[in-house]
């Protein structure tokens, strides 16, 4: 499950946390890039049993595109009583969960090494 995308934009690397998984993003989280953070997401929810944290403390930009990944994302987990944490974003990040209102829906967790 380790490894990076070869976007430009931006970088994701999975690694295990417990029964889950964290998922740290880096760069920015675009319209170009949301493929490959869905895919890794995805990759993530299908194949751990836990939590999915995502550390998006080197987050340098994330647009709506970014926000309606980690939406869904947090969506397919609840529906199977799991939950995604967002770990230590970026000041971009919570840029946008106030602007869109959002930021109630997310499990926020600052700490150094996010534990699902």
């Amino acid at each position: 499950m380790d490894g990076a995308f070869p976007s430009p934009h931006v970088r994701c690397e999975v690694r295990p946390n417990g029964d889950g998984v964290t998922v740290a993003v880096g760069g920015e989280v675009d319209l170009l890039a949301v493929p490959d953070v869905a895919g890794r997401l995805a990759e993530a929810i299908e194949t751990s049993l836990g939590t999915v944290a995502v550390d998006l403390a080197e987050v340098t930009f994330i647009d709506s595109a970014g926000l309606v990944v980690l939406v869904e994302a947090r969506r397919r987990l609840a529906a199977d009583d799991r939950r995604l944490v967002v770990a230590r974003p970026s000041r971009c990040v919570r840029r946008l969960f106030d602007l869109a209102g959002v930021g109630e829906l997310f499990v926020v967790d600052d700490l150094d090494d996010a534990r699902p």
